[in-house]
């Protein structure tokens, strides 16, 4: 299994509104075992999280995939290709948007991720399963 994470930010001006674009795409797998809890996290430094507490704030992943209400909008594709009753080869593209203001929280300076833990809500200790990022929050 391939997994590819992606995080596009847009941002007008400093100090205005982001524009979260993140995705994920799975090629060569036919069960997801990838797990499901989609967050995004601010750390004050460019190094790179490995658990969830390693960012100073973390939003989403309060439930599984699409049923997590923190996302704007959430798009799941998953074409098949089979023979015989055979799943041969599978691919799932996963899309988040969000449009997220600036608070306390999401300061200039910080850099944002988009991170995958294997269950939902994760914890303090969870590992990140996949990381995309940092965007540096103007």
């Amino acid at each position: 299994m391939t997994v590819t994470e992606s995080m596009v930010v847009r941002q007008g001006a400093a100090g205005a509104p982001m524009s979260i674009a993140a995705s994920e795409l799975l090629s060569d797998w036919v069960n997801d075992t990838s797990g499901s809890a989609y967050v995004i996290g601010v750390t004050t430094t460019s190094t790179p999280p490995t658990l969830l507490s390693s960012f100073a704030h973390h939003d989403g992943g309060a439930a599984a995939g699409y049923f997590d209400t923190f996302w704007d909008t959430f798009g799941w594709q998953q074409p098949l290709s089979a023979s015989g009753g055979v799943v041969l080869s599978a691919t799932q593209r996963v899309t988040l948007t969000l449009l997220k203001r600036l608070d306390s929280n999401y300061v200039a300076g910080r850099f944002l991720w988009f991170a995958k833990f294997a269950a939902a809500p994760p914890s303090s200790g969870d590992s990140i399963l996949f990381l995309a990022g940092p965007y540096t929050i103007l």
